[in-house]
């Protein structure tokens, strides 16, 4: 009975190590599949260089991103004989297009503690059919902490200057319009007074004397209406004579017509009668100038 268990059992036992080698070695490929999906492996890349005097912060490795989304990743840093870092970089062949002659790369970091990175601005221009790629991008190296401890001394500096100045401004300016100040409010105080005095003793001449305005306003208006009535009045008086001279129009003119008949008429007889007293004097002295009875004159 003991010697049939004992094959059985190395066999279970066997079995159980294999079992366990195969989960290993599935668990181990799944680890590779998982780094390889995540470094790209397999995929196509495309070479960038930067070039900068001052590589502090960036190291192999480095993630490069293009609008905060990883494409890449340092491949390596490299002293010149210049003096100059040249710093390489892989980006994925997917994002080739994105890359131009516009194209800048700075060193940004996630918050305050966070890990640095190489950013990549996008160059999505169409302006040229076949824009060619950068070879070196252009780099702007970040602040150091020493240029941001000096610019804070220098507007440190700067903020004090002005705050002295502000406090000698205040300590010599203040005071004196302070009592101007006083000084306003006084006069005002007095004008105020000289005024409430003023007012009260010309206040009962002053409405008697808008009273008399009202009055007289209360007559101009009576005498307004009255003048705009005998308007009236006088405009209808003009139409009613205006209507008789139009209905004696005609009349008028024969009257003239025969006034001008006699005068006609009478001017005739006149001239007549003068015509034949003129012819009677002339007869009588040639009557007189004969002689009578014979008898010389």
């Amino acid at each position: 009975m003991n010697n049939r268990d004992g094959p059985r059992q190395e066999h279970d036992q066997g079995g159980s190590s294999g079992l366990f080698l195969l989960s290993g070695v599935l668990l181990a490929l799944a680890v590779l599949i998982g780094m390889a999906r995540e470094q790209n492996w397999g995929q196509k890349r495309f070479g960038l260089k930067i070039r900068t005097t001052d590589a502090e912060g960036l190291r192999a490795g480095m993630e490069v991103r293009i609008a905060g989304l990883p494409v890449g990743k340092v491949a390596s840093l490299n002293l010149d004989a210049d003096a100059k870092v040249a710093i390489n970089l892989e980006i994925q062949e997917r994002y080739r297009h994105l890359v131009g002659p516009r194209s800048r790369a700075a060193q940004g970091q996630d918050g305050i503690v966070g890990d640095q990175y190489i950013a990549i601005t996008a160059d999505t221009a169409r302006d040229l059919p076949l824009r060619p790629r950068p070879v070196d991008l252009p780099y702007e190296p970040p602040v150091t902490m020493r240029e941001l401890i000096a610019g804070w001394e220098q507007t440190r500096g700067s903020l004090q200057r002005t705050l002295d100045h502000a406090g000698l401004l205040a300590g010599r300016d203040v005071p004196r319009t302070l009592a101007e100040m006083r000084q306003s409010l006084a006069a005002a105080t007095r004008l105020s007074g000289r005024v409430q005095q003023e007012t009260a003793a010309t206040g009962p001449a002053i409405r008697r004397t808008l009273g008399q305005v009202d009055r007289a306003a209360v007559a101009a208006r009576a005498t307004a209406t009255a003048a705009g009535e005998t308007a009236t009045s006088a405009r209808r008086a003009a139409d009613e004579a205006s209507l008789v001279l139009g209905s004696s129009r005609p009349l008028l003119l024969k009257i003239l017509h025969d006034l001008q008949a006699v005068s006609g008429r009478t001017e005739r007889l006149l001239r007549s009668l003068l015509g034949s007293e003129a012819l009677a004097p002339a007869a009588d002295d040639a009557g007189g100038g004969a002689p009578v009875n014979g008898a010389p004159r």
